[in-house]
């Protein structure tokens, strides 16, 4: 049996994927990414061995399925009652949590819209206002125009929670935009490219921007100017946004929702 298995999985095709597998989830098992600090790289180079074992594991359903010898030769693995529950157990867990995890990127903002207390109540329409006013703006902004919004949570108290509200809605705001953004991260992102010398005067600066009181008209047509931002985005979630005389409700509109708008700033491409 084990020299009928040795010759079985001794094929190029078969050692390579073998091969690939296992160092693929050594590696990723015992090396961590510190660009980021979600470990990017630990739960994406872990598809590499998922889609070798995939294949090494079809061969094997197939040889069991229409039996040795018809395909991929010899597998030299005998299929019995234990085995083959072992691997359907496998199989289907496996298949229960790619439709769970599918499920719950789609119904997860619902089901927490639905607990008041949850902080995502208002998120949906919150989403919603602002997708309508960055479209918008792409109408009219060139191409090459830059964008700011605020990236920071104005509350600040994660309470335990892994992704805050606010997180979520910024994530939104960053995809919708359609433009570059300045600065769309609360730490200086400048891992995968940027001069990171300047992080710190364009954080400075937008943390104020956002404050409250709001910065008048001037103020914020200065920062445009200094760091080459064509619009600001605010919501009624920033602070500056009940401020009346600030930047917010004297600079031109571009587009505005109840509780959502864009005001045009500084010189365009």
């Amino acid at each position: 049996m084990v020299l009928r298995a040795r010759r079985a999985w001794s094929d190029d095709a078969t050692s390579t994927a073998m091969y690939l597998a296992v160092c693929g989830l050594v590696m990723v098992m015992l090396v961590r990414s510190s660009v980021i600090s979600n470990n990017d790289f630990g739960y994406r180079a872990a598809l590499l061995p998922q889609f070798f074992l995939l294949l090494l594991g079809a061969r094997l359903v197939g040889s069991w399925w229409f039996g040795l010898g018809e395909v991929g030769g010899d597998v030299g693995v005998v299929a019995t009652k234990a085995r083959s529950r072992v691997l359907v157990g496998l199989m289907v867990l496996g298949v229960a949590g790619t439709v769970y995890q599918a499920v719950m990127l789609r119904v997860f903002l619902p089901l927490e819209a639905a607990r008041a207390d949850s902080g995502f109540a208002a998120l949906p329409g919150e989403a919603f206002e602002a997708r309508t006013a960055f479209a918008a703006m792409r109408r009219i902004a060139p191409a090459a125009a830059v964008v700011q919004f605020n990236a920071v949570d104005p509350v600040g108290d994660r309470n335990g929670d892994v992704v805050t509200p606010y997180e979520f809605y910024s994530r939104g705001l960053l995809m919708d935009s359609g433009r570059q953004v300045l600065n769309a991260e609360p730490a200086c992102a400048t891992e995968f490219g940027g001069d990171a010398r300047d992080c710190t005067a364009i954080q400075a600066a937008t943390r104020q921007l956002y404050a409250m009181p709001a910065p008048s008209g001037e103020w914020a047509m200065g920062y445009c100017g200094r760091f080459g931002v064509g619009y600001l985005a605010v919501s009624a979630l920033d602070p500056g946004w009940g401020d009346k005389a600030g930047w917010v409700w004297t600079l031109p509109v571009v587009a505005a929702e109840p509780g959502f708008r864009i005001v045009r700033c500084g010189a365009l491409p």
